[in-house]
């Protein structure tokens, strides 16, 4: 038979009762404040109508280690025709920091948007970016057929690849569309067609279209800070800043 230790037994509160102290002083050391996420561009792509799903680009930068991703949270007024975004961060106030400056991207999706002209403020600044959203001119998601992009790859200074797939394996890249916007946006669609006996709305389980990878180049005359945002199937989208 084994014997109880009873010395042992009445060291256990003293060992959970520092544990606890330890624990104390650790919470206290790690505070962490939910803070206004730092800032340093809003990117409004145009063209959407009131069956897209609309979506603001925000990018920032956090100074040091000490910044973690913090709530993205999106109020649409559709009667004052305002969209106020909130961006926060986690910043633990009294531990270590590296000082490694890290840039980040948050894409907001603000879903199906009433027609009209919109005001986006971001935390509450005074700068304000507008966002039209047209009535669609037919009922769908888009008035074209877009590929599934899934790859937004740099190659070179200026030169992109788009890598995805075709939405049936009869199917045809019939262009990628650039549109320069204002705002230092670049819309890209890459358009989809259906050939001659090449019918969409045929059911195959069988088919799931097939890849494709295709290269795109910005022209010279771009130069500055830029979001490159992708049109994709079903309302999707692919979003890059990149300096030019």
């Amino acid at each position: 038979m084994k014997r109880l230790n009873w010395k042992n037994l009445f060291l256990v509160p003293a060992v959970l009762l520092t544990f606890a102290a330890s624990a104390s002083d650790w919470d206290d050391s790690n505070a962490v404040e939910e803070v206004a996420a730092p800032i340093n561009g809003i990117f409004v792509p145009k063209g959407f109508d009131n069956n897209d799903n609309a979506q603001v680009v925000i990018t920032g930068a956090y100074p040091n280690t000490c910044y973690q991703v913090g709530r993205v949270d999106a109020l649409v007024n559709d009667e004052t025709k305002t969209i106020d975004v909130e961006v926060t961060s986690f910043f633990h106030s009294n531990r270590p920091c590296l000082m490694l400056y890290t840039p980040f991207t948050e894409v907001v999706s603000l879903g199906l948007l009433k027609a009209g002209s919109y005001h986006v403020q971001v935390n509450n600044k005074a700068d304000q970016q507008l966002m039209p959203v047209s009535i669609a001119p037919v009922d769908s998601s888009d008035d074209f057929v877009y590929a599934n992009v899934f790859g937004l790859i740099r190659k070179g200074d200026r030169g992109f690849v788009l890598e995805g797939r075709l939405p049936k394996a009869c199917a045809k890249l019939q262009k990628v569309q650039m549109i320069e916007e204002p705002g230092n946006v670049v819309v890209v669609l890459p358009l989809v067609e259906f050939p001659e006996g090449c019918d969409p709305n045929v059911v195959n389980d069988r088919d799931r279209g097939q890849a494709f990878s295709e290269e795109i180049q910005l022209p010279s005359s771009m130069k500055g800070r830029y979001l490159i945002h992708v049109r994709s199937l079903n309302g999707g989208s692919m979003n890059q800043v990149v300096e030019l």
